[in-house]
């Protein structure tokens, strides 16, 4: 930790930082016919549809805690990070908890606040467990496979790890968030680079980089929720290429900014928490559109986001998980 963060300010972000849900925001402003899923991890599922600013919100799930991340596997089940309960939940699109798994504590295969999940192409699911400082690889069905990692500033080792993603090869990305950098993995967990280091230069950070996420392209992404509340663009070998936002309600400014998803334009959507939205940005970082929420419900805190193959938009946003529709392809 750098010079003036104490022990009470580290906490504090452990609290604060990555609170979540899951809703789903559609793209293309639509409406279309057919009622909103049922709460399927409710004890009385129920039909639940928020509407505002032309968008029709449909409950998908209820999750039984706060949701810090979200990952969709190919067959369109969402996983949610519970990060209080310390497990990952597997719901269907209608819903229905497939399965769930995790308990407290530091052994192979517990977890002590885990924040993100990112799942392989065999559907493995990479989980960053903060307070262990590590990460954890499970297979499909919640079996531990292998762990990362360990309290340090060496290769290898981490400070509250938050922000993880894979590139077509497997290897692992994972904002490292306390050590101010970006590590990079193989597949079998071998450190293999990083890059960054406290400070405002370009490709330094200075505000807790947790938000990671790779384009089209295979440029990494990573967002900075604290101090300097930007975006920042790296090649896949680190070097730095843009910088965008700064601190502020304005659009294409940012107030906590949390992980980056991508549309198959290259357009960028990031969950800015403090300002209780989710903005969408062109490639070169243009404002193009906000969301922030139905006017019945408006975003609490936004956090983590991904999108289907679809384009609908998921925003983790507490304990709720919602959809709607995208004008192209109709009602899912």
């Amino acid at each position: 930790m750098r010079s003036g963060r104490t022990s009470t300010g580290r906490a504090e972000m452990k609290i604060t930082f990555w609170i979540g849900a899951i809703l789903v925001v559609p793209l293309a402003l639509a409406s279309c016919g057919g009622s909103a899923l049922p709460v399927g991890a409710a004890s009385t599922p129920s039909p639940h549809v928020l509407t505002g600013k032309g968008t029709t919100w449909q409950v998908v799930a209820t999750a039984n805690g706060d949701v810090s991340g979200l990952a969709l596997d190919g067959h369109g089940h969402i996983y949610a990070v519970e990060d209080k309960n310390n497990r990952i939940v597997e719901f269907s699109l209608q819903g229905a908890v497939i399965r769930q798994w995790g308990t407290n504590g530091s052994a192979l295969g517990q977890l002590n606040q885990p924040i993100r999940v990112a799942l392989d192409a065999q559907g493995d699911a990479y989980i960053t467990d903060s307070l262990n400082n590590r990460v954890e690889k499970f297979s499909p069905i919640g079996e531990p496979l292998a762990q990362w990692g360990g309290a340090g500033s060496a290769a290898g080792q981490f400070n509250f790890p938050v922000g993880i993603t894979l590139d077509s090869q497997g290897n692992v990305y994972v904002a490292d968030t306390m050590n101010e950098r970006v590590q990079i993995l193989s597949p079998a967990g071998a450190p293999l680079s990083s890059w960054g280091s406290q400070g405002s230069a370009p490709g330094q950070f200075d505000g807790y980089p947790g938000g990671i996420a790779l384009d089209g392209k295979g440029d990494v992404y990573v967002t900075e929720a604290y101090g300097n509340n930007r975006v920042h663009e790296f090649s896949s070998a680190g070097a730095f290429i843009a910088r965008w936002g700064g601190t502020g309600s304005e659009p294409g400014k940012f107030n906590e900014p949390r992980s980056p998803a991508f549309d198959s334009q290259g357009n960028i959507y990031v969950g800015d928490t403090g300002n209780n939205r989710v903005q969408k940005l062109s490639p070169t970082g243009q404002f193009i559109a906000q969301w922030q929420g139905p006017s019945s419900a408006p975003f609490p805190e936004p956090s983590d986001i991904t999108m289907d193959e679809k384009g609908n938009l998921y925003v983790s946003d507490g304990q709720l998980i919602l959809r709607t529709c995208v004008a192209s392809s109709g009602c899912i």
